[in-house]
């Protein structure tokens, strides 16, 4: 986990080089990754299983 500090500096620095997106840390883009490689079907039966988690609206 990244501390607040490192974190708004990455975030500077790539609106420094114009970047429209910044995932800083290695565990939080391997998750940002993971999220949108997962099928829909899987997402959708995770949730079915997760009461705490919202249906997904169309």
């Amino acid at each position: 986990m990244m501390d607040a500090e490192r974190v708004a500096e990455a975030g500077v620095q790539a609106l420094l080089r114009g970047d429209a997106v910044c995932v800083p840390g290695l565990v939080t883009r391997a998750m940002a990754t993971a999220a949108v490689l997962t099928p829909q079907p899987v997402i959708d039966w995770v949730r079915r299983r997760a009461p705490w988690l919202r249906p997904r609206r169309p």
